[in-house]
């Protein structure tokens, strides 16, 4: 009985977020199709990690599902492209080891969405009725938002780290294009 309601609930949620589920549907298929490609190269470690990686990616709606609670689409989006960019790309594709910046772009991506995570959930709790819980909204943005200089810390920190354990002379400027776009470029 709860497996009938949980499949119906799951095709509720997946009626209700059309975007989100093409982008799991193709996400999916990527992870399948490596895990097929590292099946016949006889990597099974990898193996395991495409697994997990589709386990993952079931996470965000099964937790709306059981918990009944409503992700924005585009924080699941994110999520599930976070998930295949750490995953598949990072570890099984050696993206950590071929671009010098991924590991802080996916620090810096996941300090973002930990931030609209905790945003999002002071927002689902303010509008239960079963929760006794009212927040304004400054006070949730602003404790959304002030990880953001330590995030930005930490990851220059880090890059510094780098050029200093590595000898590399290197360094990098960020250049604010317009106000929602970023050029980072890498100086030699």
């Amino acid at each position: 009985m709860r497996m009938k309601l949980s499949y119906e609930a799951l095709k509720r949620e997946i009626s209700e977020h059309k975007g989100s589920f093409a982008v799991y549907l193709l996400l999916r298929g990527f992870v399948v199709l490596t895990l097929i490609l590292q099946l016949l190269n006889g990597n099974f470690e990898n193996v395991f990690l495409c697994l997990l990686t589709l386990l993952l990616l079931i996470l965000p709606a099964a937790v709306q599902v059981e918990f009944h609670i409503e992700l924005p689409t585009l924080l699941e989006v994110i999520l599930l492209v976070f998930i295949f960019c750490a995953e598949i790309l990072g570890e099984i594709n050696a993206f950590y080891e071929r671009i010098p910046l991924w590991d802080t772009l996916l620090h810096t991506v996941n300090g973002f969405v930990a931030a609209a995570i905790g945003f999002s959930l002071v927002d689902l709790m303010n509008r239960s009725e079963r929760i006794s819980f009212s927040l304004s909204p400054l006070f949730a943005v602003l404790v959304a938002f002030s990880t953001l200089p330590m995030a930005i810390r930490r990851s220059a920190w880090r890059i510094s780290g780098m050029w200093r354990s590595t000898g590399l002379r290197w360094g990098w400027a960020v250049i604010w294009t317009s106000a929602s776009s970023i050029r980072c470029r890498i100086c030699w």
